[in-house]
C-alpha cells in the first residue's frame, strides 16, 4: 500500500468518526522511541464557529488499520515520527510529515535535561 492509499484509508475511517457540525478537523500524532515520553500519542480537536473542541476518536485504532503508520513517503529512506492532519468540511486534507523528535517527546527530554539527565 502507497502512503497516498493509507491516507485516503485514513481519511474515510476517520470520517465515520467525526461530529455532525464542525469548521477544521486537527490530528497530531507522533510515534517516536523514547525513555522520556510515550512512544504513541496523538491530540486531536475540531474547531466550530472559531472555538475549539476535543475531539473524540480514538485515532490510535485508525492509524493502524490504514496502514498509515507503516507507510513511508516515496523518496524517503527514513520514517517518519510524527504528523499534523489537517481535514476542510470540502474534504481537503494534508499531512503534514515530520522527521525530527515530536514536539510532546522534546519537552519531556527538556524537563529532564533540568533534573540533569538528558539522553533520549
Amino acid at each position: 500500500m502507497t502512503l497516498i492509499d493509507a491516507q485516503n484509508v485514513f481519511v474515510e475511517m476517520l470520517a465515520k468518526h467525526l461530529p455532525a457540525k464542525w469548521d477544521q478537523i486537527y490530528i497530531r500524532y507522533s510515534n517516536y522511541e523514547s525513555k522520556y515520553a510515550p512512544t504513541e500519542q496523538y491530540v486531536s480537536w475540531y474547531e466550530l464557529n472559531g472555538k475549539k473542541e476535543d475531539l473524540d476518536v480514538l485515532v490510535a485504532l485508525i492509524i493502524d488499520p490504514s496502514g498509515l503508520k507503516k507507510a513511508i513517503p516515496d523518496g524517503q529512506h527514513k520514517h517518519w515520527t510524527w504528523f499534523e492532519f489537517e481535514l476542510s468540511p470540502s474534504g481537503k486534507y494534508s499531512f503534514g510529515y515530520h522527521y525530527d523528535i515530536p514536539p510532546n517527546v522534546q519537552e519531556a527530554i527538556e524537563a529532564e535535561s533540568k533534573l540533569g539527565r538528558s539522553e533520549v
